[in-house]
């Protein structure tokens, strides 16, 4: 986890100090490149989130928690990021930043459920 963390940190700065010629690489329009680049900022917010919940989960997956895993992402990522980011985009009139904003969400949702899950003591019980 704290090396998941780590690698969060390097690739937040990394997005942070090279966005444009990060987003460069995949564009040559100027519009484009200055409408996307931001969004890498979006990203290094969802980044720490990120990184651990497939730690979290794998572990939990490895101690035989499957079900509680699954659930949790059937959830988050077919009712959670599809409204919120329906509220972001037809509510909010975000944009592409809705979207992101969306994903910030999920990200934010199911790290700590499966953080939680991880603490707490049902999984220990579970034969495999």
């Amino acid at each position: 986890q704290r090396l998941g963390y780590a690698i969060s940190g390097i690739l937040i700065l990394l997005f942070i100090a090279a966005r444009y010629p990060i987003t460069a690489m995949f564009t040559n329009d100027p519009e484009l490149i200055a409408l996307t680049a931001p969004m890498l900022l979006v990203v290094c917010i969802a980044l720490p989130m990120q990184n651990s919940q497939p730690i979290t989960s794998g572990c939990l997956r490895g101690a035989g928690d499957t079900k509680f895993v699954a659930t949790t992402m059937l959830i988050s990522i077919m009712v959670i990021r599809p409204l919120s980011c329906a509220f972001f985009l037809y509510g909010l009139h975000t944009g592409i930043l809705g979207a992101w904003l969306s994903f910030i969400v999920d990200q934010y949702i199911r790290a700590p459920l499966l953080m939680w899950r991880l603490r707490g003591d049902k999984w220990l019980s579970i034969k495999v």
